[in-house]
């Protein structure tokens, strides 16, 4: 039996434009009472309760509840699974998803009774969306899954593309823009394959979507027109409108203004045509970003101030903060201070209002520059320090959303693995099923040859015992396999958020130093030049040594033992100098030189390794207190002491200190990678030398190392 949910809302909406919706309700609740027909009375009874669904909860409930009712006593599943859909649009409508995901597990399985394939897809595809709207992206994957492979089955190429199509919104929604692509592309060749020019260019909008956010503009803008095009054929208003902002947005970036703010300009007037105010205020919001491109302010102000018009009366609070910042902008550039600063404040109300966090930061770096431009400094600062925080709890609630998104998807194609192992294992126990009941119709109509069956049946057992042992053999690989991996796992999980916690500092450092002499490097002092400078510096050095560690650590990276003839002084003294002249490491370096030679031959880049990273540990977890640094000789070795009076560690953590990412139960609240000691015994190790740790919790720590030399 085929579905005609669109014929039914057609039929509703004819007659609401006829009559009064009163009337409506009450010609259903007569025929009701009246009807002998139980089919008809099932069919009013869903009527009746799609009318309530957004007016009255309720009577919605009540008349699904006839329906279902008079459903199970005629026992009628094709209706039975309605009603249950029924029930699930009204949890859905009351925001109640658990309930509505429950009843429309029941609608599935009452389709599937009688074999209703149509209304198996039609219910499972419901559900699939409420999985999104519930942000369980996985398991609405999973359950797009379920619709393609009976739309398959079935051989219905429109359910196919739709499934497909659904597919690729929801990798996109989780940042996969890859497997987006080519879920998008094959719904798009389906498409063409089966001749279904429904909804084309909404798949090639998809398609050039991806390219255009890919920086392949080139390919973006072949997609776009094809989407204009074919939605021009086809009457499809809202996707011409689209693929005309995605025209001028991809020759934006191609920095084709001129292109770029054609299609801006067509999109605009066809956004008019069609009453879409949304629509409109994007075009004219774009074009004023091209001429803002262009330093063309005059034309841009009153572009961006009209799409701030249109989005405040049409009540869309994103774009109103997001205009409103911008329009900002143009008054801070035109020196229009007070007008300025009203827009900043309406924009970062309406921003937190709506919970805004990304354009709530971007208000932030507008206010910091409008407190520069007037020249209160006190408060620039206090913006930028907000500005900084808040982009970076952004920058780690994204990091974070990234690595959950993995592990889902990590646990998704375990779960889809686990389903097809599952239905290979009921395959094989259906065919061993199907062996063994033959051996018995065997045995029971060949008595006469029994001798043989049970020295067939002994050599069929232990060939089974033979298999389970190589199962069981197989099964203790895997689970092998799978810690090894789980480890692999673990260690890949604390390097990226190792490095992605610790980078984060000195790249803010930079990016926003950097930013303060490129917007305010006229109206500086010298003193607040150098010290920005100088913050820089200290950032990229931080960096470097950083990347340096990493190189080291790598197993796959060749370190080799390259001795070259050196004046020893000059290293050391020089390694301790670098390191004093950052401003936190100031004067705190104590370097006692006894050396008694001049030159000796050693490695200069693995003992830079070794003094650099014992130094920098020393002095980060000594507080402000000074750092012993000693060097001396005897007769072919270097002994280096460095010496610190700070937090000291436990014993359990001095025998772990040269393990990768370890870091001591006690430095929590200090920043680190956990590398830097691991580093420092690799090189160590590779000069032939030995290292000896000596430490005390809360009293401090001494580092000993011997490095054998030759000299000239």
């Amino acid at each position: 039996m085929k579905r005609s949910t669109f014929f039914s809302v057609f039929l509703l909406l004819l007659i609401g434009n006829l009559f009064p919706q009163t009337s409506f309700v009450d010609s259903l609740i007569d025929d009701v009472r009246q009807q002998t027909n139980d089919t008809t009375r099932l069919i009013d009874f869903k009527k009746l309760s799609k009318y309530y669904v957004t007016k009255n909860i309720d009577s919605a409930i009540y008349y699904a509840e006839k329906m279902k009712t008079l459903a199970f006593y005629k026992n009628l599943p094709f209706y039975i699974s309605d009603s249950y859909d029924l029930y699930c649009n009204i949890y859905e409508q009351t925001g109640d998803l658990e309930k509505c995901i429950v009843n429309n597990d029941s609608a599935i399985y009452y389709s599937n009774l009688i074999n209703d394939e149509v209304g198996v897809i039609f219910f499972t595809n419901n559900k699939a969306g409420i999985y999104i709207k519930m942000g369980r992206y996985f398991e609405a994957l999973q359950t797009f899954e379920e619709v393609k492979k009976i739309a398959e089955i079935i051989n219905d190429p429109p359910s196919i593309v739709a499934a497909l199509n659904n597919m690729g919104v929801v990798y996109y929604y989780l940042g996969d823009d890859k497997v987006a692509l080519d879920y998008f592309i094959q719904a798009y060749q389906l498409r063409l394959k089966n001749n279904l020019t429904k909804k084309l260019a909404y798949s090639l909008n998809n398609i050039g979507a991806i390219y255009s956010k890919y920086g392949n503009y080139t390919e973006a803008v072949e997609y776009h027109k094809k989407a204009m095009q074919t939605a021009t054929k086809q009457n499809d208003d809202y996707n011409f409108l689209v693929a005309l902002i995605n025209l001028g947005t991809d020759y934006d970036f191609l920095a084709d203004y001129k292109q770029s703010l054609e299609y801006y300009n067509k999109a605009l007037q066809e956004a008019k045509r069609q009453g879409d105010k949304t629509f409109q205020s994007h075009a004219l919001e774009r074009m004023s970003a091209v001429y803002i491109k262009q330093n063309n302010y005059k034309k841009a102000k009153p572009l961006l101030a009209e799409a701030y018009k249109i989005s405040k009366e049409n009540g869309n609070k994103y774009d109103f903060a997001s205009f409103s910042n911008s329009l900002g902008m143009i008054y801070l550039k035109e020196k229009n201070y007070k007008k300025a600063y009203d827009l900043f404040g309406e924009a970062l109300t309406v921003a937190r209002e709506i919970s805004a966090s990304k354009l709530e930061v971007d208000i932030y770096k507008s206010l910091t520059a409008y407190y520069y431009s007037v020249n209160n400094l006190k408060e620039a600062f206090r913006y930028q320090k907000i500005y900084d925080q808040k982009r970076d709890s952004l920058y780690k609630a994204e990091t974070d959303l990234k690595i959950a998104n993995l592990k889902s998807r990590f646990e998704l194609n375990q779960k889809m693995k686990e389903l097809e192992l599952k239905d290979v294992e009921l395959s094989t126990s259906k065919k061993i099923s199907n062996e063994r009941l033959q051996i018995i119709y065997i045995v029971g109509f060949a008595g006469v040859v029994l001798l043989v069956l049970i020295i067939f049946i002994f050599v069929l057992y232990k060939k089974i015992k033979y298999k389970n042992q190589i199962i069981r053999q197989s099964e203790e690989q895997v689970k092998k396999l799978l810690e090894h991996e789980k480890e692999l796992g673990k260690l890949k999980t604390q390097l990226i958020s190792t490095v992605s916690h610790e980078f984060r500092t000195p790249m803010a450092i930079i990016s926003s130093n950097a930013q303060l002499l490129r917007d305010y490097d006229s109206s500086m002092d010298e003193k607040m030049r150098k010290e920005t400078l100088q913050y820089i510096s200290t950032g990229v050095e931080n960096m470097v040594s950083m990347m340096q560690n990493f190189e080291v650590l790598d197993k796959n990276t060749i370190l080799e033992f390259n001795p070259e003839e050196t004046n020893l002084s000059d290293l050391l003294t020089t390694i301790a100098n670098g390191l004093q002249s950052i401003p936190i490491y100031n004067n705190r370096i104590k370097t006692v030189n006894r050396l008694s030679i001049t030159n000796a031959v050693i490695d200069k880049g693995l003992v830079t390794h070794i003094v650099r990273n014992l130094l920098v540990n020393a002095l980060k977890f000594s507080g402000d207190k000074t750092v012993s640094f000693t060097f001396e000789n005897r007769e072919h070795e270097i002994i280096i002491i460095v010496e610190d009076k700070g937090i000291g560690m436990a014993q359990d953590d001095a025998e772990r200190i040269f393990d990768n990412f370890y870091r001591g139960s006690n430095v929590e609240n200090i920043k680190g990678t956990g590398v830097g000691m691991s580093v420092v015994k690799r090189c160590v190790n590779l000069h032939g030398g030995k290292i000896s740790v000596e430490s005390k919790l809360n009293e401090g720590t001494k580092i000993r190392v011997v490095l054998p030399f030759e000299s000239n």
